[in-house]
C-alpha cells in the first residue's frame, strides 16, 4: 500500500522499469488494478486516472476503480456496496 500515490506513482514506476529491465518480465498494465483509499474531500478521484495518464504515461491504460478482487477476497472502500 502506498500512502501518497500523487508524489510515489512516478517513482514506483521507475522501479518497475527496473525491475523488468533486470528480470524480463513486466506488469501487463491492462490487467492492473490501482484502487485508491483517500476519500473525496483529502483529493478529487474524478480525474485520478488522467493525472496517471498524465503522470506516468506507460500506465496510461490501467484500470482506477474504488475496489477489486485480490486472492479470491474483495478488497477496497466499497467492496461490500
Amino acid at each position: 500500500m502506498i500512502t501518497d500515490f500523487f508524489t510515489s506513482g512516478p517513482r514506483l514506476c521507475r522501479f518497475y522499469m527496473l525491475l523488468e529491465k533486470i528480470s524480463g518480465l513486466s506488469l501487463k498494465i491492462p490487467k492492473c488494478l490501482i484502487i485508491p483509499f483517500f476519500t473525496s474531500r483529502t483529493r478529487p478521484f474524478t480525474n485520478f486516472a488522467a493525472w496517471i495518464a498524465s503522470m506516468v504515461p506507460s500506465w496510461a491504460g490501467i484500470v482506477v476503480k474504488t475496489h477489486g478482487k485480490y486472492l479470491g477476497a474483495m478488497v477496497g472502500p466499497t467492496a461490500h456496496d
